[in-house]
């Protein structure tokens, strides 16, 4: 009987914890481009790209700026999730200028699809085939 229980457990915990990801979380989930062009007036430079990817508690982080390219990898967990902000947080950081946990701030535009990320400008969808809200 004590077997029976702590399956049972074990299978409300499982079936909880599969119902916690939310709409934002599915949102988010995919690849994220962004493109500036402030730095067009800068000799030898023509503009800022950057990428964001989201899979399932992964994230990868691609940005070209002063011809030095950046990317950082590692796994996100939600902090926090009103509304259409989400605030994440970033751990397990590998890769070039490497940095210990960080937050980020995502603002969701489901109309429009896009992503603002710590308040910059909006990044859109680069993959499709991922569903929108």
């Amino acid at each position: 009987m004590k077997r029976k229980s702590a399956f049972l457990i074990a299978l409300l915990i499982v079936v909880f914890a599969a119902g916690c990801t939310n709409d934002n979380e599915k949102f988010i989930q995919g690849t994220w481009y962004m493109r500036s062009e402030h730095l067009d007036s800068v000799s030898g430079e023509t503009y800022l790209e950057v990428e964001w990817t989201f899979s399932n508690g992964a994230f990868e982080h691609r940005a070209c700026c002063f011809n030095v390219d950046q990317h950082l990898s590692g796994r996100y967990r939600i902090l926090d999730n009103k509304d259409d902000i989400l605030t994440i947080e970033l751990f397990n950081i590998r890769g070039s200028g490497s940095i210990g946990p960080a937050e980020l701030r995502l603002i969701i535009n489901g109309d429009e699809d896009t992503l603002v990320i710590q308040g910059g400008q909006p990044y859109t969808r680069l993959l499709s085939g991922v569903t929108s809200r």
